[in-house]
């Protein structure tokens, strides 16, 4: 931890936060990209084969391969459904992540605020003490010029 101010302790504390909270979200965002795409590849190859079931209904295939047909459909619309319920669980995991990162963030620049006051705080201090210097050396050589003429 930098120095041995709690302020600057808290202060990093809570850029550690921000910057966890960023990285969780990016393994979230990443997550939720990944299962959007599994999504849309089952949805196409369901589109896909649905077209070649509704082809190969048209030519007249026996009983028992169009009943195949149908239920692998009916397993894929299964996958397709599970695929769909991880995509929105992802959605919430990445809006909470967001949630998350923005309240760190916020509590990050709160203590930068605070720093940024306290700096200026302390600059001020340092000005009127120099300035307060400035005018007892001005005092005394005024002094001392009138006690010599």
């Amino acid at each position: 931890m930098p120095g041995t101010d709690p302020f600057e302790t808290l202060q990093s504390l809570a850029k550690r936060r921000t910057d966890g909270a960023l990285a969780e979200l990016g393994d979230a965002l990443r997550a939720s990209r990944h299962s959007a795409d599994q999504l849309k590849v089952l949805e196409q190859y369901r589109t896909e084969y649905s077209n070649r079931f509704a082809t190969a209904a048209r030519l007249g295939l026996p009983a028992t391969v169009l009943a195949n047909y149908r239920s692998f459909l009916e397993k894929l619309d299964g996958v397709i459904a599970q695929a769909q319920r991880d995509t929105a669980m992802r959605a919430v995991v990445v809006e909470a992540g967001q949630a998350r990162w923005r309240d760190a963030r916020r509590e990050q620049q709160s203590y930068e605020v605070i720093a940024e006051r306290r700096a200026a705080g302390a600059e001020q201090k340092e000005a009127r003490r120099a300035q307060k210097q400035a005018d007892e050396i001005a005092a005394r050589l005024a002094t001392a010029r009138l006690q010599g003429a």
